[in-house]
């Protein structure tokens, strides 16, 4: 039963959950006729990873040790908890701490895997560290030429490799990032769409981006790549179109957005625009303050998610775009327009910024979850 209830409240998204969660354990372990087990342990730790504490992780992983010392704990960690607290502190930014666990593990008799250092691979990948991921390749490499490992690095692992390079903000991340794809094929391992997506967050502008875009779809024609570009794909495009630029990008960028909806309904190609899709584009607008088409946009956004055709309603960086391109406009009424919107932003939100989000930074986000669905995070019970 309380297990039952600890996963409800991992999957409820409650503020509070945590909270929650860390009372019961209390109750349990007050409660002598009822012994946590590792189903208890994992909705805790699904807990703190979605809720990127990564300190209350290890704080439990050390509990979990002492129970099992003292036997009041009849099985102590094994590789499935490892992963979870790896996969804590990667939310939580810490990633050294996230490789200190592979150690520990080592300290107590568990041979980390693929997994573990996938997880970890990760976590430097989200902050940008690639030389980090280098050396953890290399050692998984070493491992397995001592026999320790039985999987050499695969897919998985090198484009951990190529998303910490497209996130370091190296000057050369781009070259790099390419060097790595190079390495690849040489070893052997075929970059797949994960890849791909990877390398085109880097793209300087939209003529690389779409340059991109279009090897994706002839390698797919030919065989050499498993499924054709999906939406992260695209919304990676437009993002590189929307930076300022040459106007010939906005007529480009709504082909593409035709495209991915003609893909999508006559296909049902994994092309569905979403709410990043139709935002890429209204910053194109805004960028050459088209005031009558950023408008138009804004409403047909407003129509789609009462439709449910897209997941979310336009969000306040959808909004301030649209209102920036009005107050900068001298069309008739422009300025009243803007502050009627304004009042429906606070309205919605309040007068304080929600965030210090940018348009890039959803971007990136977005593709995070796809990439790192490819890289073999712990899919928590």
């Amino acid at each position: 039963t309380y297990n039952v209830v600890l996963d409800s409240l991992f999957k409820s998204g409650d503020s509070d959950a945590v909270k929650r969660a860390e009372l019961i354990w209390k109750k349990m372990m007050k409660n002598s006729g009822i012994k946590p087990d590792m189903f208890t342990f994992a909705s805790l730790f699904n807990l703190y990873a979605q809720n990127a504490q990564g300190d209350k992780a290890e704080r439990l992983l050390e509990q979990i040790v002492g129970l099992h010392k003292a036997g009041k704990l009849k099985n102590g960690p094994n590789e499935f908890t490892y992963r979870c607290v790896i996969d804590a502190l990667a939310k939580s930014a810490a990633p050294e701490r996230a490789e200190e666990i592979l150690y520990r593990m080592r300290e107590r008799g568990i041979e980390p895997n693929r997994f573990h250092y996938c997880s970890v691979l990760s976590a430097y990948a989200r902050n940008g560290k690639a030389r980090q991921c280098e050396r953890l390749i290399q050692r998984m490499y070493e491992s397995r030429e001592a026999g320790i490992l039985p999987d050499a690095p695969d897919v998985v692992a090198f484009n951990s490799l190529v998303y910490a390079w497209t996130n370091s903000g190296a000057g050369d991340a781009h070259s790099q990032a390419r060097s790595v794809m190079d390495d690849m094929e040489k070893r052997g391992i075929r970059p797949n769409v994960v890849t791909y997506n990877c390398l085109l967050c880097a793209a300087k502008d939209g003529k690389e981006a779409e340059q991109m875009l279009q090897q994706m779809k002839e390698l797919h024609e030919d065989g050499e790549l498993e499924a054709s570009p999906n939406t992260i794909s695209y919304n990676y495009c437009l993002y590189a179109m929307a930076k300022p630029g040459a106007d010939w990008t906005v007529v480009r960028a709504e082909s593409l957005v035709n495209e991915m909806r003609g893909l999508y309904e006559s296909d049902k190609a994994d092309t569905k625009p979403n709410m990043i899709t139709y935002r890429n584009l209204l910053q194109c607008y805004a960028n050459w303050g088209l005031v009558e088409d950023a408008e138009r946009l804004l409403h047909q956004m407003k129509k789609l998610s009462e439709k449910g055709d897209i997941e979310y309603s336009p969000d306040k960086i959808a909004y301030d775009l649209v209102i920036d391109v009005l107050r900068k406009s001298d069309d008739e009424g422009a300025k009243e327009r803007a502050d009627v919107l304004q009042k429906q932003v606070e309205e919605m939100y309040g007068e304080e910024q929600l965030s210090d989000f940018q348009l890039g930074q959803s971007d990136q986000a977005d593709a995070l979850l796809e990439y790192m669905g490819g890289f073999g995070t712990p899919a928590f019970l």
